[in-house]
C-alpha cells in the first residue's frame, strides 16, 4: 500500500483580534471538532468562514481546513477543488506548502496519480521546512514505485529540469531500470544526479543506488530470509509502460510478495530480471543466480520458447520454477524442477473427455476441429481419452479456420443426429466461433456444445443467441468476483498498485503464492519446495486450483456453462 505522510498545522502564529469575535469563534470551534475527529461538524464551521462575503484573518486557514476536513471525510474531489481554489486565491499564504501536501494526497485518492506525483514534486521544490520536504519526497517515491512508468517519469522532466525535483525523477527512473535489467542505463541516470546535483541528499542516494546497479538488484527491505525471482519479458519497459498482460502479471507477483511479507516472519525479497526473449540473456541471469543464496523459486517466463530454455537450466540449479502462462506440450518432463501453472493442450482435451463421460454421463460425441494451431491437439487428445473411457465418436471432421463457409463439414453430422449427445468444437482462433454458432443455428442443433476457453474471446458469446445456453467450456481460469476472498484481494491490490485485479494479475499472484506458501521458515531449501510441489499437494488460488502431474503441468480445469449472457462455473475438475 502506498504510504503517505501527513502533517497537522499548529496555529500558534495566528494573531487573534478582539474585534473579530465571530471569525475567531467559528474557526476555533471548527478546529476543536477537527482535532476530535468530528470532520463533518468541522467542515460545516470552516465553510461558513470560506463562504462568507466578509474576509477575516481566519479565512485562509479556514480554506485549508475545509480541504483537510473534506479529505478526512473521503470527499476527495471536493477536497482537491477547495485546495486548488485556495492556492489560486492565496498564492502568498504561509499555508501554501501544507495545502500542496494535502492536495497531493487528495489527488492520489481520486486516482490522479501523475498529478498527485507532480504536486509532491512542486512541494519538494518549494517547501522550506525540512520535515515537509521529506514528506513530499517520500510520497513521490511511494507513488513512483507502485504506480508510475518510466514514460510517466520522463514526461515530468520538462517542468522540473535543473530543479531539485529533477534529481528525484532521475533516481526513480534509474531504480525502474535496475528492476528491468537495464543496468547500464540505470548507472547513467545516477551518474547524472551525482554530477548535476552534487552535495544534495539525492546525490548521496544516487551514489548508493549506482552501487546497486552494478549488482543488478535494489536493496531488499527487512533483510529477507529468502528470495523469489521474477523472470519476465520486460523488453519494452524502457520505451513505454509494460504491455499487458506482462505488467499485470508482474504486479501480481509483486503484490504476492508484499502480502506474504505482511503476514509472516520469514521475509522474502523479490529479484526482477528481464529475459528479453533471449537465450543468452536467460543464461546470463542463471549465471547470476548461481552466486545468489537463499532463492526459494522462480516465477516465469511467460512464453513457451523462453520457458523451454529455462526448463533445461532449472534442474542444474535445483530451483523450482513456475511459468504462469506457457502451455506447450514440449515442456512436459524436461525438468522435475519446472512447473506450468496452466494445463497443457493434451491435458485440456483429456479433461473435457473425462468431464463429458464421467460427469455428464454422455457417450456419443461428434468432433469438429480446425487444422491450424492447437485445435488439432485438443481434438486428438479428447478423442483418444474419450474412446479409452468407453465413449463413441461416430464422426469427426477437420476444417480450415481460414474458410468462412463450413456448411459441408457440419452436414457430415446429419446422419448421426438422432444418437448424438453433443459436439466438441475446440478452436485455436476465437474469430471462427461466430461461424460455428451460425452453422449450428442453421441446423437447429439442440444438443450440448463443448469448447475450449478461446470461445471466451470470440464474438459469438457477445450475441444473445438461445443456442449459447447449450455451450459448456473448459478453461484454465475462473474468477468468482462475488467471494469475500476475491473482494479482499481485489481491494488490497488496487490500494497497492492502482490497478484492477484481473485474470492476468491473478496469473502472477497465484504462481508466486505457489512458492511463497511453502516458505514457512528461513531454513527451508529450494529442494524441499520442489518436493512439496511434486507431492500432489492441492493449492487453492484465485483463478483456479493447482496440483501438478508427473510432467509438471497443473491438473485442474474449470468447466463453465453459458447461462443467459454470463458464464457460471459448474465445477473444477482434477484431470486424472
Amino acid at each position: 500500500m502506498v504510504k503517505f505522510f501527513f502533517s497537522l498545522f499548529l496555529f500558534s502564529s495566528i494573531i487573534v483580534s478582539q474585534t473579530d469575535t465571530t471569525g475567531k469563534y467559528l474557526f476555533e470551534s471548527g478546529l476543536k471538532k477537527y482535532q476530535s475527529g468530528d470532520y463533518a461538524g468541522a467542515l460545516n464551521l470552516f465553510d461558513q468562514l470560506v463562504l462568507s462575503i466578509n474576509s477575516t484573518q481566519f479565512t485562509t486557514a479556514a480554506w485549508l481546513f475545509s480541504g483537510k476536513s473534506s479529505l478526512e471525510l473521503k470527499y476527495y474531489r471536493q477536497a482537491s477543488e477547495r485546495l486548488r481554489n485556495f492556492l489560486a486565491k492565496f498564492p502568498e499564504s504561509k499555508y501554501v506548502f501544507e495545502a500542496l501536501n494535502t492536495l497531493g494526497t487528495a489527488l492520489y485518492f481520486e486516482g490522479f496519480y501523475d498529478t498527485s506525483a507532480t504536486t509532491f514534486l512542486t512541494l519538494f521544490n518549494s517547501a522550506k521546512d525540512k520535515a515537509l520536504k521529506l514528506k513530499a519526497k517520500n510520497n513521490f517515491i511511494s507513488i513512483s514505485e507502485n504506480l508510475l512508468s518510466i514514460n510517466d517519469l520522463t514526461s515530468f522532466l520538462k517542468n522540473y529540469s535543473k530543479s531539485p525535483a529533477e534529481a528525484l525523477i532521475y533516481n526513480e527512473w534509474g531504480k525502474k531500470e535496475i528492476n528491468a535489467g537495464q543496468l547500464d542505463s540505470a548507472k547513467a541516470r545516477f551518474s547524472y544526479v551525482i554530477v548535476n546535483h552534487y552535495g544534495s541528499d539525492e546525490s548521496k542516494d544516487a551514489e548508493q543506488l549506482r552501487s546497486y546497479a552494478f549488482d543488478g538488484a535494489l536493496p531488499l527491505p527487512d533483510s529477507p530470509d529468502k528470495y523469489l525471482v521474477a523472470m519476465l519479458p520486460l523488453m519494452e519497459y524502457t520505451r513505454s509502460e509494460l504491455p499487458q498482460p506482462v505488467k499485470a502479471i508482474l504486479e501480481g507477483i509483486k503484490f504476492a510478495v508484499h502480502t506474504h511479507n505482511m503476514n509472516v516472519t520469514t521475509k522474502v525479497g523479490l529479484l526482477i530480471y528481464d529475459t528479453e526473449r533471449s537465450e543468452s540473456r536467460i543464461n546470463s541471469i542463471m549465471d547470476d543466480l548461481k552466486k545468489t543464496g537463499g532463492i526459494a523459486g522462480i516465477v516465469g517466463p511467460l512464453y513457451s520458447d523462453e520457458s523451454i530454455i529455462l526448463a533445461n537450466l532449472s534442474w542444474k540449479l535445483k530451483i523450482p520454477t513456475i511459468t504462469p502462462t506457457a502451455t506447450d506440450n514440449s515442456l512436459k518432463g524436461i525438468s522435475k524442477f519446472f512447473y506450468r501453472a496452466n494445463p497443457d493442450f493434451e491435458l485440456r482435451g483429456k479433461g473435457m473427455a473425462q468431464y463429458i463421460y464421467n460427469v455428464e454421463n454422455k457417450r456419443n460425441i461428434a468432433v469438429l476441429y480446425s487444422s491450424e494451431g492447437y485445435g488439432s491437439i485438443l481434438a486428438e487428445s479428447f478423442m483418444l481419452e474419450f474412446k479409452k473411457l468407453g465413449g463413441n465418436i461416430p464422426v469427426y471432421e477437420e476444417y480450415s479456420a481460414a474458410k468462412t463457409n463450413l456448411e459441408e463439414h457440419f452436414q457430415k453430422l446429419n446422419p448421426y443426429m438422432a444418437s448424438l449427445d453433443g459436439v466438441y468444437l475446440p478452436v485455436s482462433d476465437s474469430r471462427v466461433t461466430s461461424i460455428l454458432i451460425s452453422e449450428l443455428s442453421k441446423m437447429d442443433f439442440s444438443k450440448s456444445i463443448y469448447g475450449n476457453q478461446d470461445w471466451l474471446l470470440g464474438s459469438a458469446v457477445d450475441k444473445p443467441v438461445d443456442m449459447l445456453n447449450q455451450l459448456i467450456l473448459s478453461s484454465d481460469y475462473f474468477i468468482d468476483f462475488y467471494t469475500d476472498n476475491y473482494k479482499i484481494v481485489s481491494r488490497d491490490f488496487y490500494e497497492y498498485t492502482g490497478m484492477i485485479f484481473d485474470r492476468n494479475a491473478a496469473y502472477g499472484f497465484d504462481a508466486a503464492n505457489l512458492i511463497l506458501s511453502q516458505v514457512t521458515s528461513s531454513s527451508i531449501r529450494s529442494t524441499d519446495i520442489q518436493n512439496l510441489l511434486s507431492s500432489g499437494l492441492k493449492f487453492t488460488g484465485i483463478r483456479t486450483d493447482y496440483s501438478f502431474d508427473y510432467g509438471g503441468a497443473n491438473k485442474y480445469l474449470n468447466f463453465l456453462k453459458y447461462v443467459d449472457g454470463v458464464f457460471e462455473q459448474i465445477l473444477r475438475l482434477k484431470v486424472e
